[in-house]
């Protein structure tokens, strides 16, 4: 019998269980140090991306976006659904699905028609 009434073996195989979970750690540390320091020494040949030169101009013609001092056209769409006779407190999602399913499809229809 060992101390405090626990087997021996018991003690045995926490100091075994122990020692390999301590040996891990200090091997975890290690690769761990090293590749801060290979992040730290190499991460700066990776990050010489070369920046793009964004500008507004505006003239006679009105306001343009260039990058690189070329004009650069940006195409967007911002729906939104409001039946007449209601406000910004309608709430589409808070229909029917059959209601909001017939309000998109016909919608979205015109926008696939559109082209966008």
């Amino acid at each position: 019998m060992g101390i405090f009434g626990i087997p021996q073996a018991t003690n045995s195989k926490k100091r075994v269980v122990a020692m390999a979970v301590s040996s891990f750690f200090k091997r975890m540390t290690t690769f761990g140090g090293l590749l801060a320091v290979a992040l730290v020494l190499f991460a700066p040949l990776q990050s010489h991306a070369q920046a793009n030169k964004v500008d507004v101009v505006k003239s006679a013609d009105g306001w343009r976006l260039q990058v690189d001092g070329e004009d650069f056209y940006i195409k967007g769409v911002v729906w939104g659904y409001t039946p007449r006779g209601e406000n910004y407190t309608y709430n589409l999602f808070g229909q029917s699905d059959d209601q909001i399913r017939k309000i998109l499809d016909y919608e979205f229809g015109m926008m696939a028609d559109m082209g966008v």
